[in-house]
């Protein structure tokens, strides 16, 4: 639906503020979506996909992206929503920093 008299503002930076709540944030939304779309199985299968190759690319690559593989992993294995709530509240639960 458009609405025409809606006008949003960007207060500095469109991507700015913390990485890491970015970073959890996005993999949250990827959660909501595969659940809507595919159910509860879908998500299972999608996150396992997920953490099975961020598994293989955190051994296999080095640096950087070996880093980030791993922090994909930990992010997966703790469930991106419940890791987001964690930023919410302060509490357990939340995934490493991103390198």
């Amino acid at each position: 639906m458009l609405c025409p008299e809606v006008v949003a503002t960007h207060v500095g930076a469109g991507t700015g503020g913390d990485r890491k709540a970015r970073y959890i944030r996005f993999h949250a939304s990827k959660e909501r979506y595969i659940r809507k779309h595919y159910g509860t199985s879908g998500w299972w299968i999608f996150r396992t996909g997920v953490m099975a190759g961020s598994m293989v690319r955190s051994l296999v690559l080095g640096g950087r992206r070996g880093r980030a593989a791993a922090d994909r992993f930990h992010t997966y294995r703790v469930g991106p929503c419940r890791a987001e709530s964690g930023l919410v509240t302060g509490g357990r639960g939340q995934a490493p920093t991103p390198a």
